[in-house]
């Protein structure tokens, strides 16, 4: 059974968010930062806004700065920003960045989420089975 937004609590919002956060972090940090030595925003802060964005449907630049605009409060809390990048950092990363590494930690990233997904699917299955049993 999936869950809608409002079955979740504050809690399990958090922890989705965090566990989205670390789990884009880990598969990125291979990732050469094309960026020059005054980085006011850490890489991985910058690809998990981007990354957030793209997949609630952001298809240029200036809709990842968008997004991030109006999630600043998430993006906030979760990745302890003062402010959100201008749309000009976001360019110039972009207009930078190695495609072929993004491309690559991109690929790990989504193996590593659909490995996490259908492990969970299996112990549900594995918990009404048991349940299923028990009765």
């Amino acid at each position: 059974m999936t869950k809608n937004q409002n079955d979740y609590t504050d809690i399990e919002q958090h922890i989705d968010i965090k566990s989205l956060k670390d789990s884009i972090e880990s598969a990125f940090q291979g990732i050469t930062d094309p960026r020059d030595d005054d980085k006011v925003y850490p890489l991985s802060s910058l690809l998990v806004i981007m990354i957030c964005a793209v997949l609630a449907g952001a298809n240029h630049i200036k809709a990842i700065h968008e997004y991030a605009l109006a999630k600043k409060k998430l993006f906030y809390s979760i990745l302890s920003l003062e402010t959100i990048p201008a749309y000009s950092t976001f360019w110039w990363l972009l207009t930078r960045m190695n495609p072929v590494e993004f491309e690559e930690s991109f690929r790990l990233w989504v193996k590593t989420i659909l490995y996490v997904q259908s492990r969970c699917k299996c112990r549900a299955f594995w918990a009404h089975y048991q349940r299923a049993l028990a009765n």
